[in-house]
């Protein structure tokens, strides 16, 4: 009896105990949670795109001056060419890509953004911001964009994060997901700072994704624009990117030097609603180093549409449903870049299961649609459920909720 009570107790003790361990761990939590503001959370560093897809050798083909140097298809994000192109490098003024995506992403076009004395005196290249000015957030993305102002690049940290710190460890991880895995951001505006750096690889990934956004691209394809101060004021606006004037079909996207980086830019083009992005560091003429690239690009690849979104790809049997098949169709658009001579190379394969089991939901992953070049793969998407297939009978009546 005494062996039976003194166990009760010493289980009450080890119970009092997890409580309150469990108690500590979750105000530790809730504390580190709350260390970080929401945006930051928002930003998880696990989330990574699928691996680039690079074309055979693709360091070969032409030369460029620059350390570094990539291009990429924008749509598909193969690499054509490379060039030291996972080299960590000092990325200077190309860091406000980043920053801008930031800006679009965390805060609103009209909010108002107050200029304060640490932003107004930031050295460099400026948009000569004065301590107190108010103006619009889309309109200090786009002097940041196209004038490189360091002084809003700052404006901008502060209004979505409160500090620069706060912002440069948003930009590290929002970079992370977007694939660039080789970057490390300590300021908005890329003056030269320990732990300060990016890749071309880095860089054409996190452009390809700025892209996506009209009022980026509106802000990096213009030659001349304005902008507009909340009490009225208007200044005027040059585009620090000359290959706008000198390149055809030029649209982006910016221009970065400062000793430590050399001069840096990052270029896109488009063709036949096809565009391209070119990636150029520490070059010693990264204009023509630019051009070449792009023209290289055009002239010896193509892109081809292998399957459209929604198209049905095959059908699959189906066991214990209420219809025998089910169809597969493509998630997405699949679209691949290859080297022209290598057109008639591609081939697709069709990875789908002999039966599945029911029931299916409508957008459930079955298979895949791979497309290769003598066994290499060059691109590949999901097929889905093109529509729910529920159980047979009663079962199906009463299981099965779509």
């Amino acid at each position: 009896m005494h062996a039976l009570r003194r166990n009760r107790a010493l289980l009450a003790i080890l119970a009092g105990a997890c409580l309150i361990a469990g108690i500590g761990l979750a105000f530790v939590l809730d504390r580190t949670a709350r260390s970080l503001s929401p945006a930051v959370a928002v930003y998880s560093p696990h989330v990574y795109p699928p691996s680039a897809i690079y074309v055979d050798d693709y360091q070969k083909g032409i030369t460029v001056s620059s350390r570094a140097a990539v291009l990429i298809d924008a749509s598909t994000a193969t690499v054509l060419f490379g060039k030291n192109e996972h080299q960590r490098r000092d990325p200077a003024s190309t860091t406000k890509v980043m920053t801008a995506i930031l800006a679009l992403e965390l805060g609103r076009p009209d909010d108002i953004v107050t200029v304060s004395s640490q932003a107004a005196w930031t050295q460099g290249s400026s948009l000569y911001l004065k301590p107190g000015d108010r103006l619009r957030l889309d309109e200090l993305v786009k002097g940041v964009l196209m004038c490189s102002g360091n002084d809003g690049s700052v404006a901008i940290a502060e209004h979505i994060a409160g500090s620069v710190s706060r912002f440069a460890e948003m930009m590290t991880l929002r970079a992370k997901q977007l694939g660039a895995r080789n970057s490390s951001f300590r300021n908005p505006h890329g003056l030269t700072a320990v732990n300060h750096y990016s890749t071309a690889y880095d860089l054409a990934m996190i452009t390809r994704h700025a892209l996506a956004y009209p009022e980026f691209c509106s802000a990096v394809s213009a030659t001349t624009d304005t902008m507009t101060y909340e009490d009225g004021r208007v200044q005027q606006l040059h585009n620090t990117n000359r290959m706008l004037w000198s390149y055809p079909g030029a649209d982006g996207v910016k221009t970065g030097t400062t000793s430590a980086a050399g001069p840096c830019l990052i270029a896109s083009a488009t063709r036949d609603s096809w565009q391209l992005i070119a990636v150029v560091m520490a070059s010693s003429s990264r204009w023509s180093d630019a051009e070449r690239l792009l023209e290289y690009g055009f002239s010896s690849f193509v892109r081809k549409q292998l399957a459209l979104k929604g198209s049905p790809i095959a059908e699959v049997s189906i066991a214990g449903g209420r219809n025998e098949k089910v169809r597969a169709v493509a998630e997405r658009d699949l679209l691949v870049t290859v080297r022209k001579e290598h057109e008639g190379l591609i081939e697709l394969h069709v990875d789908v299961p002999d039966l599945v089991t029911a029931p299916v939901r409508v957008g459930s992953k079955i298979g895949e649609l791979i497309a290769e070049i003598d066994g290499v793969e060059i691109g590949s998407v999901n097929l889905i459920a093109g529509e729910s297939v529920r159980r047979r009978g009663l079962a199906g009546m009463l299981l099965d909720r779509f």
